[in-house]
Formats: C-alpha cells, structure tokens, sequence
C-alpha cells in the first residue's frame, strides 16, 4: 500500500494532466489509501473517496470521511455529478465494485490517465475488471499485488473450472515480457518485482524468502518496531524475535460444526499473548497482536478466552482477515494433531497445511514478532512447513516435541492407530467423526 501511494504520488507530481483512479477490494483498505494520499496531497479538494451511498457512517475513519460527500439530513453519502468528478479530482479512490457507479454515470473512457488496483492478486476476475470499464487504449493499468499470496476464494466448482479462481494479476504475470505496443514499440506488460522489504524483522523475513521467494527479499527494515520485541524474554534466542512451539494437543468438534478446534494450542496461544503483554507493555499493545487460525471453530474458541481474559482489542481470524495488512506480533496456531486428516485437508484445502499461499500470507504480516504453535508430529508431513520448522530449530528458535525423535513418532502412529480403531473414527461427506454402527 505504501508503494503504490507513493507511485501515485509520484504520477501527480511529475503530470499536471494526470487524472487517476485507485480502487482496493475492501472499504477498510481504500479508506487506507485515502488516509494515506491525504498526508501528501496539498489540496483535499483534488481527491474524492467514493463510498456506497448506505455505508454506515460510523465505519468510515475520520482521515477518509473528509473525502466523502456527505448529506446528513438523509445519513447517506453521495456521489458527485458527472461535471464535478470530471472537473474537480485529480484523484478517486474507490472500491472496486463501488467503482461501477461511475461507469454509470458517464465517466468517459479516457478520462483517467492511470488505473491503480490494489490487492489485485486477492480480487475475484469479475470484480477487478469493473474499474477497467473506465480504461482506454492511452490509460495506464497498474495492478499491485503478490501471486504468492492467497488467491480469489471461489466456492464454485464450476467457476474455478473455467479460470475464475485465477486473479486478473496473475493472468497478467503469465503474459510474455517481450510483448511490445505496436505503436510505441515499448513493452506492453511491464512486470515490477519490489524484492526490499521494509516492514519485517531480518530473520521473521528469512522465511518466506527462503520458502517461497527463493531468497531473494532483502530486508530493509531496521530499528523501530522491527526490533522493539527482541528483548521478550520468552524467546529462545535473543534477537531472533520467532518462536515456533511445537506442542501435542487434540483437535476437536462440535455436533453443530464441521470445522475444528485444538483446545490446548488455542489455551498456549492465549498464555503467550498474556506474557507478551505483560513483559512489553510498553512496545506492544493489544491492538498490535494478531492471531491467525486455521479453522473458524478455533477462531471462535480462542476469541472467548482472550474475552475471558480481558483482551477485547486481540484480532483474531484466518489468513484472509490479516490479508493487505501488518501487526507488530503475529502468533499462528494450526490446530492439526491427527495425521489422519492430512489427506482429507490436502482434498478440500483446509487450514495451513497444503496452501502455500494461506501460509505465506501468515508469514508476512508480522513485522516484529512471530509465535507459531503446532504439532510437529502433523507438520513434518508437509514440505514447506518441514523447511520452516527446521530454520527455526537451526536458529534456535525452536522449543517442545523433538522434530526427528524416531521412538516419539513411532509412539504417535502406535497411539493415533489405537484411538481409531477403539472409536472407530471415520471421516464422512461434511467432515464429521462419526461412530460406526458397532
């Protein structure tokens, strides 16, 4: 977001003339934009923040509401008429489905010189390609995004069977470099890979470099907050601010529920959070702590010990509720403990286990701090979290259930092999344990 915020910025300075559109996915992330914009805009008049009409006004921050025209006699926001869109703003930011309201009200085609789309990897097809209804031949396209991270969720098998479970972004990455304009004999699809980071700590960095980048992100952030937690003195090694906490729980479901919970990772998480607080109150607060879950059931569960603990402000949720954003401190619990599930996951592509781009999404949002709490035993199964458990342990980052112990994990298969065959534990259809009719 901040690099595209300054692209635009760049763009206004440098063309007069420029006219541009910026559309994110969500209203949280274009009332992002917006905030952002208005710090180096010189005159708030140039720039519109266009928001549904019914938005309720108390979810649109102060920053991104003094762009908003609003009536208040009738609690709606409005849309501009088609003169002052046309004549007024160098800059409108929008969602992109809201951007379909100015296609109907006869913004012309060649009106905005440069199109911006943000979190372009993450957009449904159908979505991203509303703000394009307003492009021309002349209009420049600039889509933001990473591939490598979660794609458009497209429930429908018939849907993602005919591509729209591919974002407009990666389509455009599988397009030729040496694709030329025919008129300017410049390239046509030009492809920007921004490899310096400069939210997350060095080592946090290191894996998703290694895992998925193949090393070539280069950490640039230094000092405050990416270092403000290397003194927790819950981690193993000092200055290395990640901890993976290899623990054997037990999942669990609920008759009304196909997801799953793991108790004893969520009650772990939970602890941590209460000792990160307490021991850096001062560099970190509740609102800067994140926990990202696997399954909804646990989101639930560990949302109701935080609240009983007095935490309120902890967010908590899957990967696509941390996506386009950061926290200072990012705790993951996977809840898996049954390798007889692997199979099932990897089928409907639940949890962490076989979505590279849920865990590289994970990965990335923490900028000073990273607790990961799983069950090795489960883990070891997958490739890129193999790779990930072992750097932590060369790190020293790594603490619980020995990785490699063969006896332990020849006592995991004896146990796990036992408990199914004494419950008869089977997997149906919609993901339930059920009893065999013995």
């Amino acid at each position: 977001t901040r690099t595209m915020c300054e692209a635009v910025w760049q763009v206004l300075k440098t063309d007069p003339a420029a006219r541009i559109l910026v559309c994110s996915e969500t209203n949280s992330a274009a009332d992002l934009v917006t905030e952002k914009l208005g710090d180096v805009l010189p005159d708030p008049t140039h720039m519109l923040r266009l928001v549904h009409a019914h938005r309720s006004v108390a979810s649109v921050p102060p920053a991104a509401k003094k762009y908003a025209p609003y009536d208040p006699a009738r609690n709606i926001f409005l849309t501009p008429d088609l003169a002052q869109i046309t004549n007024s703003y160098r800059v409108v930011v929008s969602t992109m489905m809201n951007a379909a309201q100015l296609y109907g009200i006869g913004v012309p085609t060649d009106h905005f010189t440069h199109v911006f789309l943000e979190e372009a990897a993450n957009a449904l097809l159908p979505v991203a390609l509303l703000p394009l209804t307003l492009a021309c031949s002349s209009t420049v396209i600039v889509l933001v995004g990473d591939e490598k991270q979660i794609s458009p969720r497209v429930s429908s098998q018939s849907a993602r069977h005919h591509g729209l479970e591919e974002s407009l972004l990666t389509w455009y990455s599988r397009l030729r470099d040496d694709r030329v304009a025919a008129d300017t004999g410049v390239a046509a699809v030009l492809k920007v890979e921004l490899v310096e980071n400069y939210r997350s700590h060095p080592v946090l960095l290191s894996l998703p470099s290694s895992l998925f980048y193949g090393d070539r992100l280069i950490a640039r952030a230094t000092g405050h907050p990416a270092d403000c937690l290397e003194a927790w003195p819950r981690l193993p090694t000092k200055g290395s601010p990640l901890l993976v906490v290899g623990v054997e729980g037990r999942e669990e479901q609920v008759p009304s529920s196909p997801s799953f919970m793991n108790k004893f990772e969520a009650a772990q998480c939970v602890t941590l959070v209460q000792e990160l607080l307490r021991d850096c109150g001062r560099a970190v607060r509740q609102d800067d702590v994140a926990i990202v879950t696997a399954f909804h059931l646990q989101t639930l569960h560990v949302r109701g010990l935080l609240r009983k603990a007095g935490l309120y402000r902890v967010n908590v949720g899957g990967v696509q509720v941390l996506q386009g954003q950061e926290r200072k401190a990012v705790f993951i619990t996977t809840v898996r403990s049954r390798r007889q599930w692997v199979a099932y996951d990897k089928r409907h592509k639940l949890g962490f286990l076989f979505d590279d781009k849920k865990l590289n999404t994970a990965l990335t949002r923490s900028i000073a701090l990273l607790v990961v709490v799983g069950d090795p035993y489960v883990l070891m199964e997958e490739p890129k979290w193999r790779e990930c458990l072992e750097r932590a342990d060369a790190l020293g980052c790594y603490e619980g259930i020995p990785l490699h112990d063969k006896d332990y994990i020849a006592e995991r298969e004896a146990r796990e092999q036992a408990l199914i065959e004494e419950d008869a534990l089977r997997i149906d259809d919609d993901g339930f344990l059920t009893r065999s009719a013995s």
